[in-house]
């Protein structure tokens, strides 16, 4: 049927109420797709060769479906047969199919009638169908005879005519021309004849003028038959191109009409009836709307009764390789695990390409591993759209796949087969799907593939996306052997490759494969990097490293000048000593783990960490270690100690602290007197400037407790308390503050 034929049909069935559909065929409970598809078929057959009861439109539907399945005899059989009915559905499939299969073409042409003993739908069907065999001569060449067939009825003539506009051959205008000149008073050969011509030109302004048409042909006469036929397609391309964007704006208006409908609808039984009612409707576009409406629904927080899930997934063989996609897509949407196996089932005999590509992406999300030997073989479709969306799923389904070494290696063999044969410029896609599906599997076997494909700058034969694949599967790669060879290529990469988003990949690797001995590659890609991200990646993974390195090497790039301008970092390194420290317990150096223990007090207690909390054990440690020790350092670290715990807010615990410290022994209670009186003296006079109020009573309130001797520090803190109590009276011009003036020159 033609884009113009099938356009009208939709606008003139679109109020069409649903009427009695196909059964639902397949049972999703069924374990095996093949034998879905063999009750699939069965139940096909039946409806087609069913009794008269059986509605046209069901037929018809059957016939399609049957069609698009490529189960050839049973179709022959009907064209074969003496029953009408399935003869009619039949040639009907054929007229609509995008590629009508050669071995029903002899039964058509001999159910063309040589005599008075048909009816119009049936010579219109078959006609249709002859048609859409457009490359074989033979078809065409007795569609012609068949016109020209005075001892035919003109009602039946005129039915082969009016399919006739379809061609785009010098022959067949010639004929119609003819047709149109000499028939005389028979009017419907006059009427079929114009109509096919306007059909095949676009010339729909000439009617029935038989002087205009004339006219017309005797521009063409001269034109070779190669000519005329390229004229022809091209006015039809331009007719084609209007009618493709109606038809879009039509699925548009449709879609949108049938949600808009269902909103009105408050009752839910009502609105599952209206869901069915579209499933059901002949017109593939109410079927492909009654797919969305499902996604709506659900969206919406909608249940989906069996039903209608039923429905939808019988759909997933329909006639309409649209509404296949819609559905697809639907099922993929809603991820429906108990359509995998009907999916599957329509996936090893979906001709359309575009198709397969929707019903591979639907089985994909279920995980499914029943769908793999499906998916390998779609990895052989000689369209890369089928291949590369097989590849996706099989990305998918890594997980589940791995939990199988047989199926793994099997995936893996594939994967390596296809890749090895995807060599050509438009295969770049699929490569880097491969490599992608490559990623989960973690099968030693695909190193070395992994390896060319990290090594190959060529974008043509290997994408960025690719080579960021193949980073990632060898970082978490289970290859004991491979390993220092794949952290040196890496971090090679990492220093020379000049796509950012690869070098990001390599230093985000050199953190799960990396070793002590790329640590200062790592290094320089944090300090030198362009890419901030990449610099950021490339500390992390050293970062990680830490846990490897040895107590004295960590020391050396914790202490060092490596990270004398992050305080952040320097922090990291301390904090992997320290456990290590940790891990060691007894046998740690003393010595050491104090130096650790002092800068991490100092770096949390700092303001750049701030995090005093975290500085006060470390500090506690210190203070300990070193009381009683020669060096005078003990001061320091117990004024650092009550600088923390003030920080932290914790006055009660810091005044405690350092009362604890001023009575430890006589021989230090004044300098520790005089230490601690001025710290908490200098953080009260921070809190004040910084209109602290109440935080400055608390810490004052608690200080009160503590002793500071006769010294100077009583009395200021005293003063300080009575400064933050009194009210205080404003001066007049902080009541009223100056107002600006503009000033002129």
């Amino acid at each position: 049927m033609t884009a113009k034929r099938w356009l009208n049909f939709i606008l003139f069935t679109a109020a069409v109420a649903a009427a009695p559909a196909l059964p639902v065929l397949a049972q999703p409970a069924t374990p095996d797709p093949s034998e879905i598809a063999r009750k699939d078929a069965e139940g096909l057959q039946a409806v087609l060769f069913g009794p008269d009861s059986v509605s046209p439109k069901d037929r018809d539907e059957a016939a399609k479906r049957l069609l698009q399945a490529g189960a050839i005899t049973p179709l022959l059989d009907a064209l074969q047969g003496v029953k009408p009915a399935p003869q009619l559905a039949v040639a009907r499939a054929v007229g609509e199919a995008e590629t009508p299969p050669p071995q029903l073409m002899n039964d058509l042409i001999r159910l063309l009638p040589t005599k008075q003993e048909s009816d119009p739908p049936m010579v219109e069907a078959i006609s249709q169908a002859l048609v859409n065999y457009k490359d074989r001569p033979e078809a065409t060449a007795r569609l012609r005879d068949f016109v020209q067939q005075k001892n035919v009825q003109a009602r039946l003539r005129a039915a082969a005519l009016s399919a006739m506009g379809a061609l785009s051959d010098k022959e067949t205008a010639a004929l119609l021309i003819d047709q149109l000149r000499h028939s005389g008073d028979e009017r419907s050969i006059i009427l079929a004849a114009a109509d096919a011509l306007a059909e095949m030109t676009g010339h729909s302004e000439f009617g029935t003028d038989v002087s205009q048409w004339v006219a017309w042909w005797r521009l063409q006469e001269s034109k070779s038959p190669a000519d005329f036929r390229a004229e022809r397609l091209n006015d039809r391309f331009g007719e084609l191109q209007r009618d493709a964007r109606r038809m879009r704006e039509v699925r548009v208006a449709i879609d949108r009409q049938v949600v808009d409908t269902a909103r009105f609808i408050t009752d839910p039984a009502k609105l599952d009836d209206y869901t069915l009612s579209c499933l059901k409707n002949p017109v593939p576009e109410f079927r492909s709307a009654g797919a969305g409406l499902i996604i709506e629904r659900i969206n919406q927080g909608h249940k989906i009764n069996d039903e209608i899930m039923d429905r939808l997934r019988s759909m997933i063989a329909d006639s309409s390789v649209d509404t296949r996609k819609r559905v697809a897509e639907t099922i993929e949407r809603i991820n429906d695990p108990a359509s995998a196996k009907a999916v599957l089932a329509q996936l090893k005999r979906e001709r359309d390409p575009q198709a397969r590509v929707w019903l591979i992406r639907a089985v994909a999300p279920t995980k499914d591993v029943t769908a793999v030997p499906v998916l390998i073989t779609m990895l052989d479709d000689p369209t890369y759209l089928v291949a590369e969306a097989a590849a996706k799923a099989l990305t998918d389904m890594g997980t589940e796949i791995t939990k199988d070494p047989d199926l793994t290696r099997q995936v893996s063999n594939a994967l390596l087969k296809t890749f090895a044969r995807a060599n050509d410029a438009g295969a770049m896609t699929l490569r880097e799907r491969l490599v992608g599906a490559m990623v989960p599997l973690k099968d030693a076997q695909l190193v070395p593939t992994l390896l060319a494909v990290m090594r190959d700058p060529d974008p043509v034969r290997n994408t960025p996306n690719a080579r960021i694949s193949a980073i990632k599967a060898l970082s978490i790669m289970n290859a004991v052997n491979f390993r220092d060879s794949i952290a040196r290529e890496t971090a090679t990469l990492l220093a020379t490759e000049r796509d950012a988003g690869i070098r990001l990949e390599a230093a985000k690797a050199m953190g799960i494969i990396g070793t002590p001995s790329q640590a200062k590659q790592l290094y320089s890609a944090m300090k030198s990097d362009a890419d901030p991200f990449v610099s950021e990646a490339a500390w992390s993974s050293l970062a990680i490293l830490f846990d490897q390195f040895s107590p004295t090497d960590l020391m050396e790039w914790a202490q060092g000048s490596w990270f004398e301008d992050s305080p952040q970092k320097r922090l990291v390194a301390f904090e992997a000593l320290y456990k290590k420290y940790e891990a060691l317990g007894d046998r740690a150096p003393a010595e050491a783990k104090v130096v650790v223990e002092e800068n991490l007090g100092a770096l949390y207690a700092s303001d750049s960490i701030k995090k005093p909390d975290k500085a006060i054990p470390f500090l506690l440690a210190v203070t300990a270690y070193w009381e009683g020790k020669p060096g005078g350092k003990i001061d320091s670290f117990q004024k650092q100690t009550l600088k923390a715990y003030l920080q932290a807010t914790k006055f009660k615990e810091g005044v405690q602290f350092a009362a604890d410290r001023i009575a430890k022994d006589p021989a230090t209670r004044g300098p520790n007197q005089e230490t601690f009186g001025r710290t908490i003296k200098t953080h009260v006079d921070e809190l004040i400037k910084a209109r602290d109020f109440e935080t400055a009573r608390q810490l004052l309130t608690e200080a009160k407790k503590l002793d500071l001797g006769n010294g100077s520090y009583r009395d200021d803190l005293t003063n300080r308390e009575k400064e933050i109590t009194t009210p205080k009276v404003p001066w007049l011009h902080e009541l009223f503050p100056p107002i600006p003036r503009p000033t002129y020159v």
